[in-house]
């Protein structure tokens, strides 16, 4: 059986060593990215999501100012002003709760359930600022009970707006901990890869030290044969099949050895 060579079998040793290092690299920048890119991604729609509710809320607290001037307001032309304003208001608000829906769309059932809630409160917002305005040039025996009712409705509608608000702002916080996870997937994964390369290059190691070992068993089996060889009288022993590695090496020096031995041997006789 033809001895393998030390040589060619660590060259082979350490090309597959660096061929699993870089599969390993590639897997981790090629994860990494896909990881970095989804957490961006992520954040990103968490930004413009919480960015839309504070935008929400804070027309709302707005709507609620010029709610309330317009009931401490007694000018006519005051009011007419602030119901222009209100309406403006209530267009902003509409507004800004169908780009909240839109990005809560890909979000949990019941976040879109409250969202398109929202848009109907909203749309029930403009009708009755709509009637504000159309009451506001009602008969004035009918004007002040009418914009009184227009005023109620207009809050009810506002505190129940205010309370879904409120309820998503409460299911955000609640996410918190799906946030850290997403935060520290990437780490998680990494930790994985890094453990699966450990295993990967410490099987290796050892199946190739077992190798290496089997070899030199070998190696040094028939160097200790051809020893015996020679110190029983077999001058003419001789070592083929050598290798061109150290152990090939030495097999040659001792064929060296063999040969001067047999020549000397030869010119006594």
């Amino acid at each position: 059986m033809r001895r393998i060579n030390y040589k060619s079998l660590r060259h082979l040793t350490f090309s597959v060593y660096i061929v699993i290092a870089i599969i390993f690299c590639f897997f981790l920048y090629y994860f990494g990215r896909r990881e970095v890119k989804r957490a961006k991604i992520y954040a990103d729609t968490e930004k413009s999501y919480m960015e839309s509710l504070l935008s929400c809320r804070s027309s709302v607290n707005c709507l609620d100012a010029i709610l309330l001037d317009f009931v401490n307001e007694n000018d006519s032309l005051r009011k007419k002003e602030l119901s222009k304003n209100l309406d403006n208001r209530i267009t902003e608000l509409r507004s800004q709760i169908n780009k909240l829906a839109v990005i809560a769309r890909n979000r949990q059932a019941h976040v879109f359930e409250d969202c398109i809630v929202l848009q109907e409160k909203t749309t029930l917002l403009s009708s009755i600022s709509a009637a504000v305005s159309l009451d506001a040039t009602a008969h004035p025996a009918d004007m002040d009970l009418l914009i009184n009712q227009d005023i109620t409705a207009l809050s009810v509608a506002l505190s129940e707006i205010r309370a879904k608000l409120q309820k998503l702002f409460e299911n955000e916080l609640a996410n918190v901990g799906i946030w850290q996870r997403q935060s520290l997937y990437f780490f998680i994964r990494l930790q994985f890869l890094l453990v699966f390369f450990f295993i990967v290059t410490t099987v290796f190691s050892l199946a190739a030290s077992l190798i290496f070992g089997y070899a030199l068993r070998r190696s040094l089996k028939q160097l200790s044969h051809g020893t015996r060889e020679i110190s029983t009288g077999n001058l003419k022993y001789r070592f083929s099949e050598i290798e061109n590695d150290e152990i090939g090496s030495v097999m040659y020096d001792f064929n060296l050895m063999a040969r001067k031995l047999e020549k000397q041997t030869e010119e006594l006789q």
